[in-house]
């Protein structure tokens, strides 16, 4: 079992600089209830760990990339995960954005 917990990619809590994350903490919801409604808004989760300080989280990421990048709907969609699941299991940040351009 913990080869397959090392498989599984850890990422840092703040996303690089210029990109963000959108994913779902599944210490509050499990993955049945995460996944098919994930899916049927246009995501691909995927399982990673969310590397803390002194902690790691088990998370579906449901998207990542640079803030450029970022899908017009995006917003849509995080609206409607929030219509659906408990809000503080939703996790949206960005990494530090660079304004000088």
């Amino acid at each position: 079992m913990n080869a397959v917990v090392d498989a599984i990619q850890t990422i840092p809590f703040i996303p690089p600089k210029d990109e963000r994350q959108l994913s779902i903490h599944l210490e509050r919801l499990t993955p049945t209830e995460v996944w098919p409604l994930a899916e049927s808004l246009g995501f691909v989760p995927e399982l990673v760990r969310v590397a803390y300080g002194n902690r790691v989280e088990l998370h579906a990421m449901l998207w990542r990339g640079k803030i450029a990048e970022t899908p017009r709907d995006l917003e849509a969609r995080v609206d409607a995960l929030a219509d659906t699941l408990d809000n503080d299991a939703i996790r949206h940040c960005w990494g530090a954005v660079d304004m000088t351009n």
